[in-house]
């Protein structure tokens, strides 16, 4: 989503972009609301006439290419000086920067080793994490500290997705891939099987669910046979984690869920080896 903001005093427009695909995706079609500036008009740029206004309310709806709508606004568009009357308004940006950074070392909290020994971690535990397992926290953090600069990342579509994106950084060469199109649930190990065989000397690793990779056991066969040295990380909390999410999200209670596993990690684990609770 691309947002042009301007002062309350200008009027300037927030400028919402759902993006499609190749050239057009500059966003996505899931307005983030609480993102949104206060008091300003809405105009919604689309390829698809049906889209406008789907999510939230707009002034003025655009049906055309995203891409050469955006570049012909940019070309009329001029840089005034800092403090000048024309100058735009940077408070929005810098209140959500404030936000984001406040987030950031929140969830870095989570996924400090020493977190369920404080309090709120106790009271957390109690909760939700009574066999004390590993939190996808600081599991995701621990591998993103581990992986090489140059890794490819995989990641299945739910709660997988979540804590790679929260923990995992993308700095160097590091590359991402994932079913974040379609919403294609067990994608990680494939991609990550198809990833390895084209480059067998760069480091791999799938953010795999338990949900995901149980669909396609049968893989990790095509794994063992053709010797590829990809790393598979499961998160193992037992249920489909997003799922349930969405259906608490409705108001529905849990249903279909819960999964009865396997032991992914069978034989005498090492001492630091644990499920993962989400």
């Amino acid at each position: 989503m691309v947002l042009v903001e301007g002062s309350a005093e200008s009027g300037v427009a927030v400028l919402t972009v759902p993006g499609d695909i190749g050239d057009r995706e500059l966003g996505a079609d899931r307005p983030a609301r609480d993102w949104y500036p206060q008091g300003r008009t809405v105009i919604q740029v689309d390829t698809e006439a049906a889209h406008i206004g789907r999510r939230v309310p707009v002034e003025l709806g655009l049906v055309g290419d995203v891409g050469a709508t955006v570049r012909d606004l940019l070309a009329r568009l001029t840089a005034e000086q800092p403090g000048s009357d024309g100058a735009r308004d940077r408070g929005h940006l810098e209140r959500a920067r404030e936000r984001f950074v406040a987030w950031r070392e929140g969830q870095a909290r989570l996924a400090a080793p020493g977190h369920d020994k404080g309090l709120v971690g106790r009271l957390r535990s109690a909760l939700d994490n009574r066999q004390h397992d590993i939190r996808p926290e600081a599991l995701a953090a621990a591998v993103d500290r581990a992986a090489a600069e140059d890794a490819i990342f995989t990641s299945d579509t739910g709660m997988a997705t979540v804590w790679l994106s929260r923990f995992v950084e993308m700095r160097g060469s590091r590359r991402l891939l994932g079913s974040f199109n379609l919403g294609s649930m067990p994608n990680a190990m494939p991609q990550a099987l198809g990833a390895q065989c084209l480059d067998r000397d760069r480091q791999v690793v799938a953010f795999c669910g338990d949900g995901g990779l149980s669909m396609l056991l049968g893989d990790l066969m095509t794994l063992k046979s053709h010797a590829l040295p990809v790393k598979l990380v499961v998160f193992d909390n037992r249920r489909l984690g997003m799922v349930k999410l969405e259906q608490e999200q409705a108001g529905l209670p849990e249903f279909g869920t819960v999964l009865d596993n396997p032991d992914f990690a069978p034989g005498s684990p090492p001492p630091w080896a644990s499920r993962v609770s989400a």
